[in-house]
């Protein structure tokens, strides 16, 4: 897993993918590496 380009930690991105919709969690942050 790549978290050069994330700015949370695993747990704060854990809480987060639970509010996104699954496929804005796919393309929104893949697109942002």
């Amino acid at each position: 897993m790549n978290r050069d380009y994330f700015w949370l930690t695993e747990e704060q991105f854990s809480r987060l993918q639970a509010l996104l919709p699954t496929d804005t969690r796919g393309k929104r942050w893949r697109s942002s590496g």
